[in-house]
């Protein structure tokens, strides 16, 4: 069967692309994603599914989506996926096939929406974030494990003295350096690593994430389509039909069972 929509319904963010890749959709749907498609004219037998909501539609596991992503590029070994409301890391072997993966906990703090919130303490909108903070010499440090905590930095620094661009500058680098200590834990990966997810739209973020891994060892095109993509990636190469549902209770398991449990079929991967 022909698929002519590939859709990503994430926890805050919805996008779809159409079956020349051209982008269709992609804005917070903030729970109406039903609407929206409707909205589009997307019909659902027409369209794949993976995401966090896409249970609703027996959608592909993420990590699937992902790793058959990967596999259109050259040597990735690893694929770093920030969302709104999770972010890991999955480690591939020479061949691009799954090996482990490390998840943040289940706390949004170092995650998409986490930045959103900070975005709108500062007043301004996330893409005006990004923006502002590109244009700050200045990236004062600020706390990034706890939205409580960062709310307490955000009003010492602006009575200290510095500028909201300033501050904006230092949120992404605080943020970036987060992620990489949980998941890397001091260790930096060898090999290419794939950015995925809509967090990397931030060009001031995607910056102090190449300072750290080496921009020479990134590949970042069009983070915030990544699922949408790999979907339209495994539309060309298998029968959608034959693959197993999304199963999200396997994801935020101890790690051990996670990496156990993830992949009931790690053939497929």
């Amino acid at each position: 069967m022909s698929y002519n929509f590939f859709v990503d319904i994430g926890s805050s963010y919805l996008s779809v692309i159409d079956d020349k890749e051209k982008e269709i959709f992609y804005s917070p749907h903030r729970g109406e994603f039903k609407k929206i498609l409707n909205d589009l004219g997307i019909d659902s037998s027409k369209a794949v599914f993976t995401g966090k909501n896409s249970i609703h539609y027996k959608g592909l596991h993420p990590f699937y989506v992902l790793i058959s992503l990967a596999k259109a590029y050259e040597e990735i070994r690893h694929i770093l996926y920030v969302g709104a409301s999770s972010f890991f890391i999955i480690n591939l072997d020479e061949k691009g096939n799954y090996v482990r993966h490390i998840l943040n906990t289940t706390c949004a703090s170092g995650t998409g929406s986490f930045l959103d919130l900070q975005a709108k303490r500062l007043g301004y909108t996330i893409d005006e974030f990004g923006k502002r903070a590109l244009n700050a010499k200045v990236k004062p440090p600020v706390s990034t494990r706890c939205s409580v905590f960062a709310k307490t930095d955000l009003i010492h620094l602006q009575q200290d003295g510095y500028t909201k661009e300033e501050i904006s500058a230092g949120l992404c680098e605080s943020l970036a350096e987060n992620i990489i200590d949980v998941l890397f834990k001091g260790s930096l990966p060898e090999g290419n690593i794939l950015l995925c997810g809509g967090v990397f739209k931030n060009l001031a973020l995607l910056n102090a994430f190449s300072e750290r891994l080496g921009e020479n060892n990134l590949i970042c095109e069009n983070p915030h389509l990544s699922l949408s993509l790999g979907l339209k990636k495994i539309s060309e190469e298998r029968n959608f039909d034959l693959i197993e549902p999304i199963d999200y209770e396997n994801i935020f398991q101890d790690e051990e069972e996670k990496n156990s449990k993830i992949l009931k079929r790690k053939e497929d991967y």
